[in-house]
Formats: C-alpha cells, structure tokens, sequence
C-alpha cells in the first residue's frame, strides 16, 4: 500500500513574540495604534484523539509544522502577526497586540507561510492546496474566536483539522454474488477530490465547506500519477469470494460542499466526493472485465436522502463494503441504491460509526 498523509494531533504551543513592526509586511511590523497588551493563549484541539488504524500513523500529539496567529481589528485591519515553530510549543504562548473590543483572532497550523497577509480581507481569500499536507508539514487545522482584548486577557481559542478522513478496512464479496468467476480486488481511491479551501471563516458561524475550488484531483476517474496520497494499489490479487481484503485503506481529504448526487458521469463538472473501488472479473474461458464500485460519500438520512457534505475534522468508516452484484463499467457511475446501501452520521474526529454497505 502506497504511503498515506500521516495523522498528527496537535498539542499546545508555547512561545513569546515581540510585536510586528508595518503594514506592508506583517512579519516586519508595528501593529494599530493604541496601548498595548502581552495577552496569552492556549490553543486546545478537539478532545476526541483518532484511533490508530495501522502503525504507519506517527504518535499522537506530534507538531510537524507552524502555528500562525493573526489578530485583526473588527474592521478587518491588520494589529498583530507571529509564526511560531514546532520547537517553540510546550503548552502555552503570548503575543503583543493593542488593547481593544472585537478582535478577530485566527490561529492557522500545519501551514505554508502566510507572514505576507496584512488585513483580514486577504487572509479570508487564501486557500490552503490537498497537495501541500505533507508527513513533515502535518494535518492543517483551524481556529477563530472573536474577543475583547484587555491588558490582562487570557484567551483559549479551538482548533479543528481541515481534512476529512476516509478509512476501508473490509472489502469482501457476499454470499449472493453469483455470477461465476473470479472476483479480484484491484485499487482503492478518492474520485473528485476538492484540490483546495478556504482557510478562513467569514463569521464565527460559517462552515469551512463555504468556498469554491478551482482544483480537483481524479475528475469523474482515478488519474494515474496526478497524487498518489488519493490512491491504494492492491497488490495481493485477492479472490474477494474466498478471501476478504481486509489491509485497512485511509484517505485524507479536503470537505466538499456539493451535494448533486446525480452529477455522475457525462462531462465533469463539480460533484460529490466518491470512494471509488476497481474490480476484475474473470470468467473460465473469458477475458477479464473491470468493474467499479463507486460510492459517493455523503452523509443520508433514513430516506436516503443527502443532509451534509462532506465535513472537514471528521472521519467516514467503511468497516465492511459487501459486493452481491457486478458493477458498473464506469468509474463515476455510482451503482443504484437498491444495490448499495449505508449510513454515515457526522461526527468530531472520532472514528464514526461503521457502515456496511451491500453492493
């Protein structure tokens, strides 16, 4: 199985910044006018920590990457910017900024650098890239609080992953799959991958799916190179009615906000976040077929009917994908719901609910 995204937790960070000095370049600056405060903060994750699946997740709590904290004004002006390092974090950590009411307070982890955003307008078009989380980079993650700042504040602010997580531990044919031959595993993958989103929140209330990608990975097909992360191989060769695969599969991906589950096939155009699963059937006598299994990943209510997108911090289980039929001969042409069906509730990062779906 080809290396995944690594999962990293984070942990609080610690660290003491001097203030910023212009407006130009927030690295280098001397914030709003006014009294100033040292203020301290505490960055807490989600309480829930993820389960490990294999032992290619590094431990919990390891820092990989950069805590980057900006305060603006509440109209949106720059005050107060500071980056701080993986070797700077032992719990705890304080900022200089001006004495006021309303300060937006962004705190952005596990990031490419963003020292060169001076107002919040220009933070909330940035947008963090799929391809850019990295095993040493770590899992991005996210926090906003509007506040009052005092010259004695103490503020803790929550941050979220940005990443949703797809896990398949089970992949195995049932007992009414009848059609003769051999049915053998091929590749796991994410079809329609969101290559981009937002970092920033607009309001304190709006969700991270609130964006619009110009980048997707895997349009409507698994594209063989583009980005590996998005793609497990099968190498055993597992007749899948004698033998279930069972290697646990994961998959790191941005949210998605689009819910057209009959955006399937004919030309791309933006569309639900699929598991795509590659199958070869082989008949005595006859060539081998290729079949899919594609699975779009939203969550459905009892009716079946779509009621979120896919949500960043949180984790879809495949516990055990049951195939009863041949499937479809394209890779983004779901097979009809008679024949698959599951369940998958929203949840913080915590491993959700299994589903088992019957194909």
């Amino acid at each position: 199985m080809k290396s995944k995204l690594l999962f990293f937790a984070l942990a609080g960070l610690t660290a003491i910044a001097g203030c910023n000095k212009n407006d130009t370049d927030p690295s280098e600056a001397e914030g709003s006018a006014g009294p100033k405060a040292t203020v301290s903060f505490s960055i807490d994750t989600p309480e829930s920590v993820m389960t490990k699946a294999s032992a290619d997740f590094e431990t919990d709590g390891v820092i990989k990457g950069t805590v980057q904290i900006f305060i603006f004004n509440s109209n949106g002006t720059w005050d107060a910017y500071k980056s701080f390092s993986a070797a700077d974090a032992d719990g705890k950590y304080s900022m200089e900024c001006t004495v006021g009411e309303d300060k937006h307070i962004h705190v952005i982890v596990n990031s490419p650098s963003l020292s060169n955003v001076n107002s919040e307008d220009k933070l909330i078009k940035q947008k963090l890239n799929l391809k850019s989380i990295t095993a040493e980079s770590g899992i991005p993650m996210y926090g906003y609080l509007a506040t009052d700042v005092s010259a004695s504040s103490s503020i803790s602010i929550q941050v979220k992953r940005m990443v949703a997580k797809v896990i398949v531990k089970k992949v195995l044919a049932g007992p009414d799959f009848a059609a003769d031959g051999v049915l053998t595993l091929k590749d796991l993958y994410m079809l329609n991958a969101p290559g981009e989103v937002n970092y920033v929140k607009r309001t304190a209330e709006e969700d991270l799916t609130n964006w619009d990608s110009i980048s997707w990975y895997n349009k409507m097909k698994y594209d063989d190179g583009t980005f590996d992360a998005l793609h497990t191989e099968i190498a055993d060769n597992l007749n899948l009615k004698k033998y279930p695969y069972t290697g646990t599969s994961w998959f790191y991906v941005l949210p998605n906000k689009f819910t057209n589950d009959d955006a399937q096939g004919g030309a791309w155009s933006p569309r639900p976040t699929r598991l795509g699963i590659k199958t070869s059937f082989k008949s005595t006598g006859k060539p081998a077929v290729t079949y899919y299994y594609p699975i779009t990943i939203n969550p459905k209510d009892a009716s079946g009917n779509i009621t979120a997108p896919i949500e960043a911090n949180k984790v879809y289980t495949f516990e055990t994908i049951t195939i009863n039929h041949l499937g479809s001969t394209s890779d983004d042409v779901p097979v009809t719901a008679a024949n698959v069906s599951f369940t998958v509730s929203v949840a913080d990062w915590v491993e959700m609910p299994a589903v088992n779906p019957v194909i």
